[in-house]
């Protein structure tokens, strides 16, 4: 792959998981290694039945979004390890089941609720301004970078939070 073939966006920001495919940033060797994280993505956890039966499932408050981070946080809460294990994989058809601007209002919906449910009442505040700025930003950049649709998708997330 060229420098060419990356998008824009990547080019400037690196992407979450850089395993990815269509990554630039692939073959890092941060997901060689077994370590301790805070939070793993929910589509593939493997749970220990004690874990469950000490703190519960995944919260059904959150539809979508951040139900993982959720989980993995009271589990740390519980001092449980969260474990990546890099022998493990599967792989994740991401946005097979939502349109383009649903994960990205929802997730900032659920991030709102996380704080609200794990943080003290005088952080939301500073929550809601970065969440604000930052759903700003991207109405502004991605705007411009891929028209309208993301431009909207952005305002709607800036209206949610």
């Amino acid at each position: 792959m060229s420098i060419e073939d990356i998008p824009f966006v990547e080019k400037l920001i690196k992407p979450f998981h850089p395993l990815r495919s269509k990554s630039f940033y692939k073959n890092s060797n941060f997901y060689e290694h077994k370590r301790e994280l805070d939070w793993l993505t929910g589509a593939f956890l493997f749970i220990r039945k004690k874990v469950t039966h000490e703190i519960g499932l995944l919260d059904e408050d959150y539809f979508m979004y951040t139900e993982d981070t959720d989980f993995c946080y009271r589990a740390k809460k519980a001092e449980w390890k969260v474990m990546y294990l890099p022998q493990w994989s599967i792989t994740h058809f991401g946005g097979a089941s939502s349109t383009a601007e649903f994960p990205i209002v929802s997730e900032f919906q659920s991030i709102k609720l996380f704080y609200k449910k794990h943080y003290p009442a005088w952080q939301f505040p500073v929550l809601r301004f970065l969440l604000k700025s930052g759903a700003l930003f991207r109405m502004l950049f991605l705007g411009i970078l891929y028209g309208k649709e993301a431009k909207a998708t952005y305002a709607r997330a800036f209206k949610a939070v």
